[in-house]
């Protein structure tokens, strides 16, 4: 969603709630209860009516705790989905917006605190920013750096005394920077990802609301600039299973890849694409594209516009 350093909640451990369950260990627990009342076990034939009995009834018990476990993880903000999402994220006044999936939803609702201040930190201008559209990506915040300019005796003569002059120290890639300029890059969703103006007019609105912009901000809303590449690489496989099904969880896994770097300030590294492609089965990649790095920096994002991974052995 951002470059905003926040918990990864895909990522969090099973909360301890969460009971890990198993038919056999239930249904074993009420034989042995049973047994215990009945002062016997001879009963416990796979044949007996009676064990077909504790066995319904182990079946119901597992789905009924089963759903304990579904009603606890959907009251936390990690596993909500759908509608108790919704009331999940109304705790903190956000709202699904039009087409909103449950991954956009869930990360707003992550940064809701941060949206209780006005825009100023870097997350509460990503809060608003991503709250002004859901065709908003990904959001990244810069600010440009400035230092006092250094002026020869002379010149600083003719300044009047209260007067400060200031030299850009980084621009962050705007025309003219100026104090009190914040710089919103904006990831879409449509296409390769440049925001289109209407969309960049509708954030700027947004964020020029009373109560989100800072009186002493400036907020330049822009779209990010779009590195696109293509990955072009031929695989070899060892002797063994069908290698079109390799192949195919090969292709799968680079597309994750390219699809989970396609934010605002991720590169795409080369490593990472060997990684991907090679996978259980594959004896060597060759990678023909991309020969380097793709380095992204905070207004910027990479698009892969294609994916041709080929049966390199096919070739020879």
């Amino acid at each position: 969603m951002s470059e905003f350093t926040s918990i990864d909640l895909s990522q969090l451990s099973a909360p301890s709630v969460v009971e890990v369950l198993s038919y056999d260990t239930i249904l074993e627990e009420m034989k042995t209860a049973l047994a215990v009342e009945l002062g016997t076990r001879e009963w416990d034939m796979p044949s007996e009516p009676i064990v077909k009995l504790l066995e319904i009834s182990a079946y119901r018990e597992l789905i009924i705790r089963q759903r304990v476990n579904e009603a606890a993880k959907q009251t936390m903000l990690a596993y909500a989905s759908g509608t108790t999402l919704d009331h999940e994220v109304a705790r903190f006044g956000v709202e699904r917006l039009d087409g909103e999936t449950d991954e956009q939803l869930r990360f707003r609702g992550q940064l809701a605190l941060e949206g209780f201040s006005t825009a100023g930190p870097e997350g509460a201008y990503i809060f608003h920013a991503l709250s002004a559209s859901s065709f908003v990506k990904g959001v990244s915040i810069e600010a440009p750096k400035f230092g006092y300019a250094d002026l020869s005796a002379e010149l600083q003569a003719q300044l009047a005394p209260d007067v400060i002059v200031l030299k850009v120290l980084d621009d962050v890639g705007l025309v003219d920077p100026q104090p009190g300029n914040v710089a919103v890059n904006l990831l879409s969703r449509d296409g390769n990802g440049v925001a289109s103006t209407d969309l960049v007019n509708v954030v700027d609105s947004h964020l020029e609301h009373e109560d989100v912009r800072p009186v002493t901000d400036i907020p330049v809303v822009r779209s990010v600039e779009i590195l696109e590449y293509q990955i072009d690489a031929d695989l070899y496989f060892y002797d063994g299973p069908d290698k079109t099904v390799v192949l195919a969880e090969a292709i799968s896994a680079v597309q994750s890849y390219v699809s989970e770097q396609h934010q605002n300030g991720k590169s795409i590294e080369i490593s990472a694409i060997y990684a991907s492609l090679h996978r259980t089965g594959v004896k060597r990649v060759d990678l023909r594209s991309p020969v380097a790095p793709i380095e992204c920096t905070k207004r910027q994002a990479a698009y892969c516009t294609a994916i041709n991974i080929a049966d390199g052995d096919a070739n020879e």
